[in-house]
This record gives structure tokens, sequence and C-alpha cells, in this order.
């Protein structure tokens, strides 16, 4: 069953995340995002204008999941001490 709603877009985020971390993010299409992600191609114009908004979106999705700042799951690391000069 395909996602619908924010659930797709979710998915096409994803997807994103995987080709930029298999092939960096020069190999980033609508078309192929719509290919890995399984989703009418439609879905990804549905949703993202252009390719910057896509992987703009996508890092966003990335650094709200990274524990090391603050998201995802699990507690807040303590941070770095400070260097002195």
């Amino acid at each position: 069953m395909r996602p619908r709603g924010a659930a797709r877009r979710v998915a096409l985020l994803e997807a994103t995340l995987r080709i930029v971390a298999d092939t960096g993010a020069d190999a980033v299409t609508h078309r192929r995002v719509a290919e890995v992600a399984q989703l009418p191609l439609a879905s990804t114009t549905y949703y993202f204008e252009s390719k910057e908004q896509l992987l703009t979106a996508a890092l966003g999705l990335a650094a709200e999941r990274d524990p090391r700042r603050g998201g995802g799951r699990g507690p807040r690391p303590a941070p770095a001490p400070a260097r002195e000069p």
C-alpha cells in the first residue's frame, strides 16, 4: 500500500536522503526520487516545486532526526567543552 498525505511527503524525503547517501546530491531529480519512493512522479512536484526545495526539506528532516542536534530519540548529548584561545 502506498503512503498518503503527510506519510507520502516523508517517503519522498526519505528517498531523497537515500539518493544523497548513495550517489550524492547531484543525482537527485524528481523522477529519481519518485522511482526510489515507488510513488508517482506527480507526487514530487505536488509537494516540492524544485530540486532545491526537495533537498532543503530532506536535509531538514535529517537534522530533526539527528540525536546530536536534539532530534530523534534518546537524551541530548552534553555540549562540547569550550576551547580556550
